[in-house]
């Protein structure tokens, strides 16, 4: 009898077409489902941020136009209201955007010219914001008085905060805003 002379195949090779780079599919696959979470987790994260921004923008329209109402109905009153905003909002704008633009802030104007005419109150952010509201009506303002010297009247912000001055006098008849 007469051995053949065939070499025994090591079952311990691994052939070259079930390996990439020396990793497995099984690891191939974790790793692209840890980088697919990763990325998910960011666009989830994102959108959080976003949402707290637009809370707080709507936040902000809510408590200035009761400010103001309660202003309006007490009668003589000076009171100090801050402002909250996302760090990407440089400025607080009210403008009347049926006159024209005049003062310092007037390229602001020229960008916030395509909204709403009924609107008074504008925030001023140059770079894409994730709400789509950046405008507001609030009623009972001295739109008049407040945009005789410049139109808009901004109140210019530091990272979205400031601050703004809520006037009624008795011999008036509707509120204005002054800059702190």
């Amino acid at each position: 009898m007469k051995k053949r002379g065939k070499k025994a195949i090591s079952k311990s090779k691994n052939k070259k077409g079930q390996e990439i780079f020396g990793l497995s599919f099984g690891m191939i696959f974790a790793v692209i489902l840890i980088i697919f979470f990763v990325i998910i987790a960011f666009i989830v994260i994102n959108q959080f941020l976003c949402t707290r921004d637009c809370a707080k923008s709507g936040i902000f329209f809510s408590e200035l136009n009761n400010k103001v109402k309660d202003a309006f109905n007490s009668g003589d009153i000076t009171s100090r209201y801050p402002i909250d905003l996302p760090s990407k909002v440089l400025a607080v704008c009210f403008a009347n955007l049926t006159e024209d633009f005049k003062g310092t802030n007037k390229a602001i104007g020229d960008e916030i010219a395509t909204y709403d005419t009924e609107d008074n109150l504008f925030l001023y952010a140059p770079k894409k914001t994730c709400c789509n509201f950046i405008s507001y009506d609030i009623e009972h303002l001295d739109l008049a008085k407040i945009t005789a010297t410049e139109n808009p009247y901004c109140i210019k912000l530091s990272k979205g905060r400031g601050a703004l001055v809520v006037d009624m006098q008795n011999a008036e008849h509707l509120v204005s805003i002054e800059k702190e």
